[in-house]
Formats: C-alpha cells, sequence, structure tokens
C-alpha cells in the first residue's frame, strides 16, 4: 500500500485531486473532535522524503513539505505538485490591496474554524440570516456549522493580497473547491447558491465574530 501511495503521488499523468489524495496519506492526518486532535494516519517520513527525491524538489520545497506536517493544517500537501506546474510555467506575481478583520494578528478565518467559539459563530450566522436559515432548512441532512467551515475556508481563502499566477492555476482551484464542496455535501446549484449566500453575509458573520471572540 505505501509503494502504491508513493507511485500515486510521483506519476504525473495522474488527476491532481487523486495525486494530494495519496499525498495526504503519506503526510499523514488526523481528526479534531471534542477539543481533541487525534491521529488518523501517521505521517511517513520516509517515504515523503522519497517524494521529493523523485520530483526533484529544491532544498526550501523539500524543507517546506517535510516540515510542515502537523502544524499547518495540510497546507504542505501540495507543495510537491504546485512546485511542478511553477518550474514548468512562465510565471507573473498579482497583487492587490486586502482588508482582513481578525484578533491579534490571526485571521478570524483561522480562529473560527478550529474553536469552540468560531464556531458557535457559525451557528448562529446559520439561524439568524434568514436567506441561509431557509438554505439548511431546505437541507436539513447538511450539517451547517461544517458547510460553513468548507464554504469560508473557499471565500475567505480566496482572498489573497498577492499570488503567484501560473499555468494551471484556475484547474487546480476548480479542481480543490469541487472537492471540498463535495467532501460538505454540497453539489449542482447548490454550490453556487451558498457561495452567494456566504459571500453577502460576510459583513454580519464579522459583527457576529467580534462580539464571540473579540478583536
Amino acid at each position: 500500500m505505501p509503494d502504491q501511495l508513493l507511485a500515486m503521488a510521483c506519476d504525473l499523468a495522474m488527476p491532481i485531486i487523486d495525486r494530494m489524495a495519496a499525498l495526504r496519506h503519506l503526510c499523514g492526518y488526523g481528526l479534531f473532535s471534542g477539543g481533541l486532535y487525534r491521529t488518523q494516519v501517521k505521517a511517513n517520513p520516509e517515504l515523503m522524503l522519497e517524494v521529493c527525491s523523485r520530483l526533484g524538489l529544491s532544498e526550501v520545497e523539500t524543507t517546506l513539505f517535510r516540515s510542515g506536517q502537523n502544524v499547518a493544517e495540510s497546507l504542505n500537501i501540495p507543495i510537491p505538485i504546485i512546485s511542478q506546474l511553477v518550474a514548468a510555467s512562465s510565471l507573473s506575481e498579482h497583487a492587490v490591496s486586502q482588508g482582513f478583520e481578525g484578533k491579534s494578528g490571526i485571521l478570524y478565518a483561522a480562529l473560527d474554524r478550529h474553536t469552540r467559539a468560531g464556531k458557535r459563530c457559525y451557528a448562529r450566522l446559520a439561524k439568524d440570516e434568514p436567506l441561509l436559515s431557509r438554505f439548511f432548512a431546505q437541507r436539513p441532512a447538511l450539517d451547517p456549522v461544517n458547510v460553513l467551515g468548507i464554504v469560508l475556508f473557499v471565500v475567505e481563502g480566496a482572498a489573497l493580497d498577492r499570488w503567484l499566477v501560473f499555468d494551471g492555476l484556475e484547474q487546480l482551484r476548480l479542481d480543490l473547491k469541487q472537492t471540498l464542496f463535495a467532501y460538505a455535501g454540497i453539489s449542482g446549484d447548490d454550490q453556487a447558491e451558498i457561495l452567494e449566500l456566504v459571500s453577502r453575509s460576510q459583513e454580519q458573520l464579522n459583527q457576529i465574530r467580534a462580539g464571540a471572540i473579540g478583536k
């Protein structure tokens, strides 16, 4: 099984999402519940290093990939894939003035995904905002807190003040967004609807956050 995961992670012909899944298993992952982080699959440092070797990652990329696990919300996982897309592309950097709401220099979007107070903010927004409340009432199988966490990761995580543009960037964003929505149980026209509702509710959510989490 580990050898199959390694082969899949390094197979350039595989769909990116499948390679990401293989890398996630090699890097290990856990589940946060009941206030505790429980390991589900342990990281395999030897195979992580082998991925870096086979794909020709630079020393910096290798360090980021290997050291990021368990401290960066799995953000190290895409590094082997993105590094190859970047290496094969003509690059440009885009920047835009951007304002972010948060506490003590930490974005609300990061705080509320990992705190009880933050999750209560999601629950309150889903209850108090009439259009969101109706959306979830019509779809009782959905977990409002889980769905809002996923959608706000897409909405607020996309609000960067600068980013590197490379070939395949937009398709990568689309693939990851579709995978996140599928994980939350959102499909079809519901995706566009919940994105619009959440985008329009951000100011209201930030007011709720300020009261519950503080400035």
